[in-house]
């Protein structure tokens, strides 16, 4: 019996059955496009609370995104592609 209770608890973690289907490239990749977007609202989001509480702070908005670390933030966040956030420090807005 206990093989049996074993044999269906893993089958259930290793995704057996309609939760475990494969998807299509074209869904993989309309998913991945999802999440990217996603972590790149999160990563402006992010930046632009550091930037305030930097203003709120200093009455200035910092000259780089480099002087929000490690006060406001731990690490800068990047876009999903991996490279550099833009920042007009005349404005204190983040440029996409």
């Amino acid at each position: 019996m206990r093989l049996l209770i074993m044999c269906s608890i893993c089958a259930i973690l290793a995704g057996c059955g309609e939760s475990g289907k494969v998807l299509p490239v074209d869904e993989l990749e309309t998913k991945q496009g999802q999440l990217d977007a996603v972590r790149g609202q999160t990563g402006i989001l992010k930046l632009e609370k550091a930037i305030q509480s930097y203003h709120s702070t200093h009455g200035s908005f910092p000259s780089t995104l480099d002087e929000l670390v490690p006060d406001h933030l731990p690490v800068l966040p990047t876009k999903p592609d991996s490279t550099a956030y833009g920042y007009d420090p005349a404005t204190g807005k983040i440029i996409n």
